[in-house]
Formats: structure tokens, C-alpha cells, sequence
């Protein structure tokens, strides 16, 4: 039972770690966030109470002690402040607290120097605790000095997204990575997943795929995982001298923390910038044939309308405005969260259909599908692609797709190469003769 009505506040359970006819090792915390790590002491001079330690303790050291880097025992011998002797009459309800002088603590009841927890059976109780990893982000040469706002950002994003994709599986459940909590005056992120063992898995496959450059293609190939996001991160990490330490909550499942700095990514990202793997995330491959509908969602979205599948002619379900909205993601046109980009700005601002095109055609060979595409075909521009292969590429470049769903996304490929192409602007190095006939089609 908790202590109630004493000086040590408000109290309610953080986690609990050993349970036997009730809880007997715990965590607390009160109104104030002041966080004390409980034992129990013993049964109290009545037969109606029990003893209970009651241990300050920083949320930076009961995470050790979650991991087992430091003992609970430690904790009462060495407390970061007070430790206190409560006595709770669990008839009355009724608690009384006493100060501990650190002289006298070893005279207590404290745990056992053996005494662990098994970290499978840690029951988290407060919601704000419900995280898995944290992400630790400093600058190499002052710790003390806070990375940019933006930065941040962009590891988080980064890191996030290539979580995700390692965590792809058979079933139909999109993982997720997503931020919990943040400690006040640090950037330290307490991340949570949809699956901490997938998870898990998933960043210390990230990790052995930094550790091996020689095999860099071949775990990429096996991991199904894009260079260019791969590069992406590193390089964010490389041009702003950071050190990513991830730590997990326990040991479970990840056995030690992994740290990702700056020592030895310029040979990653070379060997990156040469790779021949040509692999593109399925969130970032269109599903929506009709390019002339995607203008119009673009357009509706910059006249800032809402989009329901009543008012799109030939859209009969809200999936179907998703596949439209998510092929305007794909050409950057709008964000995820159906905010309209620049380049959406531009294009809604072009009234003729020709202009239209050529903008797009410039975007679809710039995009993250367009570009891989070439690169795969071994051509230098989408003048050369032959929508013909745009089967064999999904199959072959982009990893996660049922049958079904990689044949309707090759459709959409062929029929945007098909009416873009002749709408694609020549460059001061090219001439007319550079175009494909039609019949070379």
C-alpha cells in the first residue's frame, strides 16, 4: 500500500517491478514529479502494518536501475537525497513517514545485495512513462552546447523512418516510431513502438548494418532499405558533428546501447554515394492513375477546401482521395498532413494543362520513385525510361507490396511516364533530337 497523507505528497505508482501477494518493489511519484524508488521493509510492530523504504531517486538513475546498471540496494545505501521509514496501517489506511539519517539506513531492512527484478515482468502504471528507447542527441565538440531545433528534427524524423521500414513484416500492421516524453532543458527523446521487440530487432540491425561497409549492398539488399535514407541520416549526423547514442529501456531485448557518431562516415556515406542498390520505400511510390485528378486535389487543398470523395468526380471512397493525396505527397506537392507545399503552390497558380505537365514531368523525374527508376534502367533522364519496365522496377526496387498492390502502382508509373514525357523541358546540354520518337515507345 502507498503511503498516503504524509510529507512525501501525493503519491501514485510510476512501475511496479516485483510482486508477490502484492506489490513488494515499486516506484512512486507525486504531484510535484519527485520520484521515489519503495521497498518492502517488513511487517510492522501489529500484525495490521507494514514497513516500506522509501528512496529519492532521479528519473536518469531509476532508468539505470531498470537496466540493471545499478543495484536497488545501492540505492537505499547511496540515496541521491533522503530515505524515509514508513509504517502503513493497511486496516486504517493511515501512514506515518520518518526521516532516515544515512548512518543509520544499513540498520534497516534494505534489499539483499542479490536481490533483482525479472525485466519481463516490469509493470508500467503511469502513462507518461510508456516509452521504450531514448535518443540521446549532443555536438561531439560541447555536449553543453543544445543542437538546433531543426536538427533535432531531422535525426528524430530520420532515425524514425528507418525504424519503421526494418520493422516491416509479413502482417498488415504499419509499425510505428513515435515521440513520448521529452526531459525538460536536454534533448533527450523518449521514443515509443508499436512493438518493442520489433523494434528492438530492427535498431540493432541498423547498427550491424553500419558496423560491415564491405557487405553495405548486400545488407541493404537483404534489409530492403534505401541508400538515399540511410545516406540522409548519416549526413545530417556528419555535417553538424553529432553523436546519437539510443538507449533502451531495459536489456531485454537490446543488449547495450548503440551510439552512432561521426568517426567513420565518410567512408559510409562514399560507399553509399556508389552504390549500385536501388531500393525505394512503397510510401513513397504513387497508386493514382489519373495525374489530372491529383492536380485537382492539389488545387482544392490550395483553395483550402476540404477533400471528401463526394466532391472529386470519379472518386467513390475516401481510400481512393488517400491514394490521390499520398501520389501528391510523392511529388512533393503536398505534406502529410494535406498542407500545401510551394511546389503545390506553383503548380495550382499554372491554369493551362501544358504547364501543368511540364512542371510535373520535372517533378516526377526529380522524385524519389522517378529518380530510382532511372537509376535502375540505367538511363540519364525520363526521356529514356520505357514504361514497360515499370513492373519489373516496383518488383524488383520496392519491397513490401502484396501482387496486387505493386501491379496497380507499375500501372501508375507507365501512365504518368506515358503523359508526361513529351511534356519534359529540354536542358542547355540537350537538343530536340534527344527526345524519343513515338514510335522509339
Amino acid at each position: 500500500m502507498i503511503a498516503q497523507n504524509t510529507y512525501l505528497g501525493d503519491l501514485k505508482y510510476y512501475e511496479i517491478y516485483d510482486d508477490f501477494d502484492g506489490p513488494k518493489c515499486f516506484s512512486v511519484i507525486n504531484n510535484l514529479k519527485q520520484l521515489y524508488l519503495v521497498y518492502w521493509a517488513g511487517v510492522g510492530e501489529s500484525a495490521s502494518t507494514d514497513t516500506w523504504l522509501y528512496s529519492s531517486i532521479t528519473e536518469k538513475r531509476l532508468d539505470r536501475v531498470r537496466r540493471q546498471e545499478e543495484s536497488i540496494r545501492n540505492v537505499f545505501l547511496q540515496p541521491e537525497l533522503n530515505v524515509y521509514f514508513v509504517e502503513t496501517n493497511y486496516e486504517s489506511g493511515e501512514s506515518q513517514a520518518d526521516f532516515i539519517p544515512r548512518d543509520k539506513i544499513s540498520q534497516f531492512n534494505i534489499p539483499p545485495e542479490d536481490f533483482e527484478f525479472d525485466l519481463a515482468e516490469i509493470e508500467i502504471i503511469s502513462e507518461e512513462n510508456d516509452w521504450h528507447f531514448e535518443l540521446n542527441i549532443q555536438r561531439r565538440s560541447d555536449k553543453h552546447a543544445f543542437p538546433d531545433r531543426k536538427m533535432v528534427t531531422r535525426v528524430l524524423d530520420a532515425f524514425s523512418e528507418i525504424i519503421e521500414l526494418l520493422m516491416l513484416d509479413d502482417t498488415r500492421k504499419i509499425p510505428k516510431v513515435y515521440p513520448k516524453s521529452a526531459v525538460p532543458g536536454s534533448f533527450e527523446v523518449k521514443l515509443a513502438a508499436s512493438d518493442d521487440a520489433n523494434a528492438s530487432k530492427a535498431i540493432q540491425a541498423f547498427n550491424l548494418l553500419l558496423q560491415d561497409i564491405n557487405k553495405l549492398d548486400e545488407n541493404l539488399k537483404a534489409s530492403a532499405l534505401d541508400p538515399y535514407r540511410v545516406k540522409e541520416l548519416l549526413e545530417i549526423i556528419e555535417l553538424h558533428k553529432l553523436t546519437v547514442t539510443i538507449t533502451p529501456r531495459t536489456y531485454q531485448f537490446l543488449s547495450s546501447a548503440i551510439r552512432l557518431d561521426t568517426v567513420k562516415f565518410d567512408a559510409l556515406i562514399d560507399k553509399l554515394n556508389d552504390s549500385a542498390t536501388v531500393l525505394v520505400d512503397s510510401i513513397n511510390v504513387p497508386q493514382a492513375n489519373n495525374i489530372d485528378r491529383v492536380i485537382e486535389v492539389v488545387k482544392k487543398r490550395d483553395r483550402g477546401e476540404q477533400l471528401n470523395h463526394e466532391n472529386i468526380d470519379g472518386i467513390n471512397s475516401a481510400r481512393q482521395v488517400k491514394y490521390h493525396t499520398d501520389a501528391a505527397c510523392c511529388l512533393g506537392l503536398l505534406k502529410k498532413n494535406l498542407s500545401v507545399t510551394s511546389a503545390g503552390r506553383f503548380l495550382a497558380s499554372k491554369s493551362d494543362k501544358a504547364s501543368q505537365y511540364e512542371f510535373l514531368a520535372d517533378r516526377f523525374e526529380s522524385s524519389d520513385f522517378g529518380w530510382s527508376w532511372i537509376k535502375w534502367s540505367g538511363v540519364n533522364t525520363m526521356l529514356d525510361l520505357d514504361p514497360l519496365t515499370a513492373s519489373k522496377f516496383i518488383n524488383e526496387c520496392v519491397a513490401g507490396l502484396n501482387e496486387r498492390t505493386a501491379s496497380r502502382r507499375a500501372t501508375t508509373l507507365a501512365k504518368w511516364l506515358q503523359v508526361l514525357k513529351p511534356y519534359r523541358r529540354l536542358y542547355s546540354n540537350q537538343s530536340a533530337d534527344d527526345i524519343p520518337s513515338e514510335q522509339d515507345n
